[in-house]
């Protein structure tokens, strides 16, 4: 059934896989709750127990499409949900019903591992994987407004992401949970759109000459320090830098920051 297609689980075919999963571990929701159906924190590892083993489950009668072994790594760390659960039914809106709380709670939690497991794969940080993402809506929205003959598949051009960059400027301007130079943008699609990778693996040449690649390092850490809780203290103390400190650091970092 699955032979001739492959699945990109983490990205393209992600929504399957996550309603797949929330679906799987809404139906072990009764092992959560004590004979008042209350939730019961004291539960959860037999909980964790029985959806673990659903999923082995699946994956020993026929796995094809990889969907199931992909499940596996997203609940590595399963434990943690527990906390999350504790904190949503101890206060719960009384519209909702347990099973739709502990779907709700999934949603966060798999968004999440899926971050880190894309960051893994690709030797980047979780931040920049949700950079990439805001990115990526963009550039899926640009496409819809304009009507463009491109395919998702075939963005891979300097008119869109010069398109991506003046939308950023216009609506995003100085915000820097978004990429603000046009290098930057080009950068995250090289590295996260798979259209880009294999163009520049089939073609060299068709990479430009300033392109460069910024994995890791300093860009990780910039872009982990803009979109955390160290923003503010950061602009700060750099606001208190002579113009020239200033400029030294906005030319080897590509900060874009005023003097």
């Amino acid at each position: 059934m699955y032979e001739h297609r492959t699945f990109d689980w983490l990205w393209k075919d992600w929504r399957k896989l996550k309603t797949q999963l929330v679906r799987l571990c809404v139906r072990h929701v009764g092992l959560l709750l004590n004979s008042a159906g209350q939730y019961d924190s004291s539960r959860f590892p037999r909980f964790r127990e029985e959806v673990l083993a659903d999923i082995q489950g699946r994956i020993d009668e026929g796995d094809g499409s990889g969907i199931w072994r992909e499940c596996l790594g997203l609940l590595a760390a399963f434990d943690q949900l527990q906390t999350t659960l504790q904190g949503v039914f101890r206060k719960p809106p009384k519209d909702l019903l347990p099973c739709q709380l502990l779907g709700r709670s999934l949603q966060f939690f798999l968004e999440d591992a899926r971050r880190e497991l894309a960051a893994l794969e690709t030797g980047e940080t979780p931040a920049r994987v949700k950079t990439w993402e805001r990115l990526n809506r963009i550039s899926l929205r640009l496409l819809n407004e304009q009507q463009a003959d491109l395919s998702a598949e075939e963005r891979c051009t300097e008119e869109h992401f010069r398109d991506i960059h003046a939308w950023i400027k216009a609506e995003y301007a100085g915000d820097y949970n978004y990429p603000q130079r046009l290098n930057n943008i080009r950068d995250f699609f090289y590295i996260f759109c798979s259209c880009c990778r294999n163009q520049s693996r089939r073609d060299p040449g068709s990479v430009p000459d300033e392109y460069a690649l910024s994995t890791g390092g300093i860009s990780s850490l910039s872009d982990s320090l803009f979109n955390g809780d160290a923003k503010e203290a950061l602009l700060k103390a750099l606001s208190q830098l002579e113009a020239e400190e200033m400029e030294i650091l906005n030319v080897a970092f590509e900060l874009e920051l005023g003097a």
